[in-house]
């Protein structure tokens, strides 16, 4: 059974060594920028689960691209994580579409993880266990004048078959739209009380951040916590943090 982009469990036990993390990461694009909003949590497969409140989940490409993973962020033998490989894509496409970036990251990091595996055969059998077990999550964002976008995808393990890749290319929304675990969670929020639709980038800077902070008190996950993250990304202006950016580091 393929798992939709939306079912990505977190993975931290010690299958392999590897640091892991499963997030929650909202967005709301508008015309011309993009409002992206995470929370701070990370749970390190590497050791035995511990927790830091302090990870930055948005890598900032440039001033008009992004990229978030979710799941395993990468291994412990490999120095090359998943947010590197994405760093390394762009700079080779620079004048690619979400699309172009997020096709190119997922040949490299498919190949990153089943080297991984190949290197830790005795795991196999605790993957089986698991079943169909999806390993990461990469997002590619873009603001443009007009139409901006993002390409998602996850890249599967199926120990009895072979490697299943999901893909979702060049979507553009105007609302509040995650494809994280508490997504649902996330939705309820506009049920709490009258949130006005609005184009101000401001407003939605704030509504991003009051989103992320209902989701981190009352998400079910002990892999969401922290504290908010959001930054704003606009056409032709400098990247704008309004949340997090001291466990970013303003990048």
């Amino acid at each position: 059974m393929r798992k939709t982009l939306a079912a990505l469990p977190v993975i931290f036990g010690c299958v392999l060594p590897l640091p892991a993390a499963a997030s929650f990461v909202d967005y709301r694009f508008g015309e011309n920028y993009v409002v992206i909003g995470a929370d701070s949590r990370m749970i390190d497969g590497t050791t035995m689960g511990r927790i830091s409140d302090r990870d930055c989940k948005i890598t900032i490409l440039d001033d008009a691209h992004f990229f978030n993973g979710e799941g395993v962020r990468g291994f412990i033998d490999h120095p090359i994580g998943m947010a590197e490989l994405a760093r390394q894509v762009f700079d080779l496409h620079r004048n690619g579409s979400s699309a172009d970036l997020l096709r190119e990251w997922m040949v490299l990091a498919g190949k990153h993880i089943k080297d991984a595996y190949s290197k830790h055969q005795e795991d196999i059998p605790a993957i089986q266990a698991h079943g169909f077990l999806p390993l990461t999550k990469g997002f590619f964002g873009e603001v443009r004048p007009s139409g901006s976008g993002w390409s998602a995808g996850v890249i599967s393990m199926n120990p009895d078959h072979a490697w299943d890749q999901d893909t979702a290319l060049n979507i553009k929304r105007r609302t509040f739209t995650s494809q994280s675990d508490d997504a649902q969670l996330a939705a309820s929020f506009f049920d709490t009380g009258p949130i006005v639709a609005t184009e101000s980038i401001d407003a939605n800077a704030a509504t991003m951040q009051r989103l992320v902070q209902f989701v981190i008190d009352n998400s079910p996950h002990s892999y969401t916590g922290g504290e908010p993250e959001v930054v704003v990304l606009e056409y032709g202006k400098p990247v704008h943090w309004y949340a997090g950016g001291d466990i970013c580091g303003g990048k």
